[in-house]
């Protein structure tokens, strides 16, 4: 058996709760059994619309590790594919918020009109997904512009703070003031 189609693909990265594993297995043979393994953990394949489909569990801290995938046919021929994938159970860092068009003084940032442009700068091996800030119209999402992310929030007339919410690709959240 030849096992390809894999999702996600090799070198990936995935959250810290269990992820789903896809692949076909090509062979002239009927495939009778396919599996999935993670850590010494064997998870059972199932076969749903063509695909074989499994949960693997990723481990308890960030870094790569493999999973294993094996696939025997009637005949007793064996297929093995192993990839390696990367937990990421770490939120996004945001490490520069700017207040287009305000004046600095005693560590806060003066705005002299609403809405506000907002540029928030943000990184994360993952990939940053979206990013949030809370206005007093409620949240927005700024728009993407490669490490930057940018929009226009409402701010209120009294002194408040502003509160940035980056989220990563795989659904790992940081939240900074």
């Amino acid at each position: 058996p030849v096992i390809g189609g894999v999702l996600p693909a090799a070198g990936a990265f995935v959250g810290p709760s269990g992820f789903g594993v896809s692949f076909d297995v090509s062979d002239v043979d009927p495939v009778i059994a396919a599996q999935v393994t993670a850590l010494g953990a064997v998870a059972p394949a199932t076969r749903e619309g063509g695909r074989f489909r499994a949960l693997a569990t990723p481990p308890d801290t960030d870094g790569t590790f493999a999973v294993g995938i094996t696939a025997a046919d009637r005949s007793g021929n064996v297929g093995v594919a192993e990839l390696v994938f990367f937990r990421d159970g770490t939120g996004p860092e945001v490490s520069e918020i700017t207040v287009e068009n305000s004046v600095s003084a005693g560590g806060v940032q003066w705005v002299g009109s609403t809405p506000a442009k907002l540029v928030v700068v943000a990184g994360d091996g993952a990939g940053v997904g979206s990013v949030t800030v809370q206005g007093i119209d409620g949240p927005v999402t700024l728009q993407a512009k490669g490490d930057r992310f940018e929009g226009h929030v409402a701010l209120g007339a009294a002194a408040s703070e502003v509160w940035v919410t980056a989220t990563d690709s795989v659904g790992n959240a940081s939240t900074k003031a």
